[in-house]
């Protein structure tokens, strides 16, 4: 029998420190709208946006991803949003999570090397933790 994982452990493989900018629409896969992200994992991201949106709005995301030629994409859903603290020279005034629920095998593929290209010592400790 397989043990039921505790809640807080099952945000894995966990998310990682990647600030960069990200283009959204909420209609389709044309976006324009800015943001910027402030940790990326493999099944979602914390994003910073000028506006509000609404929690279960979905998203089209593209991910500028820094020190890369290759733009990561995915279809998302908000699962929460609130207040940023206000910054003098961010326009940006919400946070939101959203949780990936389209990615393209490529996409799967390009975010996968990213993270392991540019994060694998934290990963590696995040996997082996507790051996």
């Amino acid at each position: 029998m397989i043990a039921e994982i505790p809640v807080q452990e099952r945000r894995i493989p966990g998310r990682f420190s990647i600030v960069a900018p990200v283009s959204y629409d909420l209609e389709d896969y044309r976006p324009e709208n800015k943001a910027t992200c402030c940790d990326l994992g493999l099944r979602g991201a914390r994003l910073f946006v000028p506006e509000g949106l609404s929690v279960n709005t979905q998203m089209y995301l593209v991910f500028h991803l820094p020190e890369s030629i290759h733009k990561f994409r995915a279809k998302a859903n908000i699962v929460w949003q609130k207040e940023a603290e206000k910054r003098e020279n961010r326009k940006e005034n919400f946070l939101i999570g959203v949780n990936f629920f389209v990615v393209s095998e490529t996409d799967k593929t390009i975010l996968s090397s990213y993270v392991y290209h540019h994060y694998r010592e934290e990963l590696m400790r995040f996997w082996w933790r507790g051996l």
